[in-house]
């Protein structure tokens, strides 16, 4: 569902999607995974991993 929504062309400002899960930081495609225990360091990750790449 979220690829569907990142790939939609009525939504062109969404161009990757972050989904919390009780997972490793994984990224597939556009698609980020985070786990639900990092949450606060969210932020920080996402600049480390300057991502979108």
């Amino acid at each position: 569902m979220l690829k569907t929504l990142i790939e939609s062309p009525d939504y062109p400002d969404i161009t990757w999607g972050l989904r919390l899960a009780e997972a490793n930081i994984s990224r597939s495609g556009k698609i980020l995974s985070f786990p639900l225990f990092c949450v606060f360091l969210m932020r920080r990750i996402l600049r480390e991993l300057d991502f979108p790449a």
